[in-house]
């Protein structure tokens, strides 16, 4: 498996939370001497944590890790000081196993991403799950709402209907909607005079503007995350730009990398967090989802300039005045010189992908998955993709 560390599932940094969980100078695995001696009733035994759900009434919340990060000594290192939090957190069974029995777990309920939290029920149900480290505030609002479900599957109720969905993306502006090519993520908006581009999965698609009518389309190698074009070439972004991988120019027409954009002083990075790219005044500004944007200079590869933005932004087109990317709360419209946030137009549904054309924005959804009673993994929204088309 490769080094770099990736920001969707197997991510050590929560960008959403601002959070980094260090390794915290352990290596070994939690033992079943040290579980005795938590405040919390650990246990490394999942099947006793079963029988002691039953025995007891508290639901069963196993902890699925990497063994190195011992996040037992991170919730007691955490959570002993807020008291109200330690009452919460002493109402579940908890257990973290050993690496192999983590291992089979894990496969078994389809995890993904390190860590994950599952509040199950007896016949090991899906009553609540999470992945990714939380804040004490977030771990909080995690147990507390997995209480709520829990009480809910106790009385043999409903417990994971979804939250209720706005019946259109802003309630201040109207928005045109076209059909989107494909249901896959989307991962990129641009134009060539009058084509729209949108990348899809490994798929760019080659559509009429006004129909959403499919002229073409291409694959695109690496793990493209973002689209720009200067008139004549489509520039792709790979997710990877910020440990070394490149920016590829691609012709429109079939798809071809013409070449390759490579930044050198990435070289040494490890993460990848890399969500967007637009090109403005003949340059390239790269987005990082860690809240930076890169001036880089086309043919040298060179930074050469960056910005400090809001974290966890995806997508960036350029309107005429303002940067414009997308956020879980909206569209932020920033200062091309300094970064700054003009303004915010807030959605009801979370966006991922962003491009300007003719006056009109064109918007793609951030698709919300999860994982249905048994684990299996569900998309919740939207049900159909679709491009949205408006003036702002």
């Amino acid at each position: 498996m490769s080094t770099r560390r990736f920001f969707t599932g197997i991510l050590r940094l929560t960008i959403g939370a601002g959070l980094f969980y260090p390794t915290l100078g352990v290596t070994q695995t939690l033992t079943a001497e040290r579980a005795a001696e938590s405040p919390f009733a650990w246990t490394i035994d999942f099947d006793a944590a079963k029988a002691s759900s039953l025995r007891t009434g508290k639901p069963v919340l196993l902890v699925i890790d990497a063994p190195q990060q011992r996040w037992d000594r991170y919730i007691e290192r955490t959570v002993l000081p807020d008291s109200a939090l330690a009452q919460v957190v002493r109402r579940f069974v908890w257990v973290l196993p050993d690496p192999a029995r983590s291992q089979e777990l894990g496969t078994r309920f389809h995890v993904a991403g390190l860590p994950t939290l599952l509040l199950l029920g007896p016949d090991e149900e899906n009553v609540h799950r999470r992945t990714g480290y939380l804040t004490p505030k977030a771990l909080s609002d995690f147990l507390r709402e997995g209480l709520r479900r829990h009480e809910l599957f106790a009385r043999g109720l409903d417990w994971d209907l979804p939250e209720p969905r706005g019946d259109r993306l802003s309630a201040k502006y109207d928005f045109a909607t076209l059909p989107a090519p494909s249901s896959e993520f989307p991962q990129g908006i641009a134009f060539i005079g009058d084509t729209l581009f949108v990348k899809q999965g490994p798929t760019v698609f080659k559509l009429d503007e006004s129909t959403g009518e499919i002229l073409g389309s291409f694959p695109l190698p690496g793990l493209v995350t973002d689209l720009a074009s200067d008139g004549e070439f489509l520039y792709a972004v790979d997710y990877c730009w910020t440990s070394g991988q490149p920016i590829y120019v691609v012709d429109p027409e079939d798809g071809e990398v013409v070449r390759t954009i490579v930044t050198r002083a990435n070289s040494t990075r490890k993460e990848c967090a890399v969500s967007g790219v637009e090109i403005l005044a003949g340059r390239l500004r790269v987005l990082e989802l860690t809240g930076k944007i890169h001036e880089v200079e086309p043919e040298s590869g060179n930074i050469e300039a960056t910005l400090d933005v809001e974290g966890g932004l995806s997508g960036l087109a350029f309107d005429g005045e303002d940067l414009v990317s997308v956020s879980a709360k909206g569209i932020v419209f920033l200062d091309p010189a300094s970064g700054h946030l003009r303004r915010m137009v807030s959605t009801n549904y979370q966006l991922r992908s962003i491009g300007f054309h003719a006056g009109h924005f064109f918007l793609m959804e951030q698709p919300l998955e999860g994982f249905d009673r048994n684990h299996d993994r569900i998309r919740i929204s939207p049900k159909v993709t679709m491009l949205y088309v408006g003036a702002l």
